[in-house]
């Protein structure tokens, strides 16, 4: 899965393999309340990745093509 590179993200690149259409790869938070946090699930099959650092930007991505 790539997430193209814009103005205001970076890009991203994972490769992996699963057996479930849904579920959480990766999650990563802040100690405490958790108030950012970092994941990479899977919903409908699809990647959806999740980032909200708490400062002004918050992000969510959800791959709407079909993967090859």
């Amino acid at each position: 899965v790539t997430y193209e590179q814009t103005s205001l993200f970076p890009g991203i690149r994972f490769w992996f393999r699963t057996r479930k259409l849904e579920g959480l790869l990766m999650f990563a938070a802040s100690e405490g309340q958790q108030d950012e946090f970092v994941a990479l699930q899977f919903k409908g099959g699809r990647p959806w990745f999740l980032f909200d650092p708490q400062v002004s930007l918050s992000l969510s991505l959800y791959y709407q093509q079909d993967i090859p």
